[in-house]
C-alpha cells in the first residue's frame, strides 16, 4: 500500500472517486509477479483517486454516478501507464466518461 497525493485534473480530464473496480487477466498475472519482467509495470503504481473536473470539463458531471474508462488518447492506460482503479481516485478523459442513471443501484455480488 502506498499513500499517493490525490490527483488534480487537467484540461479536459476529471477526477473519478472509486466505488467499485473491476479486474482483468493482467492483474491476475501482476499479482503472481508477471509485470517485473516489462518496462511497462516497471516504475510504483496504483494498480487501478473526490470528485473534480480541469478547465474546459462541464460541472454537471459532479457528483455523478459514472463509469470511466481506462484506455486515454494517448494510448496509455489507466493502471498502467497512469495510476489509477484500484485506487480511491482516478484521472480519466471527460470524453470517456459514462453517466449512470440516477436510480442505478450497485450492489455487490458478493
Amino acid at each position: 500500500m502506498l499513500e499517493w497525493p490525490t490527483p488534480e485534473p487537467g484540461e479536459g480530464q476529471v477526477r473519478i472517486r472509486t466505488a467499485a473496480c473491476g479486474i482483468c487477466a493482467t492483474d491476475l498475472e501482476l499479482i503472481r509477479g508477471w509485470g517485473k519482467r516489462i518496462s511497462r509495470h516497471s516504475r510504483p503504481r496504483v494498480v487501478r483517486r473526490r470528485g473534480s473536473v480541469g478547465r474546459g470539463v462541464d460541472a454537471s458531471l459532479l457528483r455523478r454516478r459514472c463509469v470511466g474508462e481506462n484506455v486515454l488518447r494517448d494510448g496509455g492506460e489507466v493502471g498502467f501507464e497512469h495510476p489509477g482503479g484500484y485506487s480511491e481516485y482516478f484521472l480519466t478523459e471527460a470524453d470517456r466518461v459514462h453517466l449512470l442513471p440516477d436510480d442505478f443501484l450497485w450492489t455487490s455480488p458478493w
